[in-house]
């Protein structure tokens, strides 16, 4: 693990290579020395890489509890959703389950692309029961968050089921390694603050009721 928060940065900027013909030299130059747009205000590009990856989460959950507030449920909150912009810092992307949640028979789908590994509990179950869907809220987001945030502060890659097995048995086990997902951020990463790693292990409670919640913003009228 690299240990500042300007590997991010210095990485980013790798990626935009240094033939694009849209990029001049002076610019380059100063995208080099560090973030200097409104996207990346406050990104802590002299503190940790810990601290790098909390700033990149905080910014991801603000987008979140823009959505949920007005009860949009992402549903599919994984690292190939979040792209980081040069200009405009970290984006979530792709809100399509949001309204169109995949079928039981999408499931072999999910796990190839990458989407199921990333769920939660109760959103793997809706795959064997569709009647759970219902129940795949913004918890879910939240605990797919943890997920992400895990991968990035550990390094350490989901360890999912083959994507040979049929889709049934593949959720099952998906499920089963739910309940045992290690979330010991510290030992991976040792500079790591205790308070990141319980914000993690917060986020991936196997009770959705026990993750973060946001208060319901809009008044339940009493109609008895």
């Amino acid at each position: 693990h690299p240990a500042s928060a300007s590997a991010i940065w210095d990485a980013l900027v790798e990626g935009i290579g240094s033939g694009e013909e849209s990029i001049d030299a002076e610019f380059a130059a100063a995208l080099r020395a560090g973030p200097i747009s409104d996207g990346w205000r406050g990104f802590p590009v002299h503190g940790t890489f810990a601290q790098g990856v909390a700033w990149i989460g905080m910014v991801i959950a603000r987008a979140l509890a823009y959505a949920h507030d007005r009860r949009t449920y992402h549903r599919d909150v994984k690292p190939g959703n979040v792209l980081l912009t040069i200009h405009h810092g970290p984006q979530l992307l792709d809100f399509n389950l949001a309204q169109s949640p995949h079928a039981p028979r999408e499931a072999q789908t999910a796990i190839q692309g990458g989407t199921l590994p990333y769920m939660a509990p109760e959103q793997i179950e809706a795959f064997l029961n569709p009647d759970r869907w219902a129940d795949v809220g913004a918890a879910a987001d939240i605990y797919s968050l943890g997920l992400v945030l895990r991968e990035l502060l550990t390094g350490q890659a989901l360890d999912v089921p083959d994507s040979k097995l049929p889709p049934p048995r593949a959720l099952r086990e998906l499920l089963d390694r739910r309940l045992v997902l290690p979330v010991e951020i510290r030992r991976h990463l040792p500079q790591a603050p205790h308070a990141l790693e319980a914000i993690v292990r917060k986020c991936l409670r196997h009770d959705p009721e026990e993750r973060y919640r946001r208060p319901d913003p809009w008044p339940i009228e009493d109609h008895q």
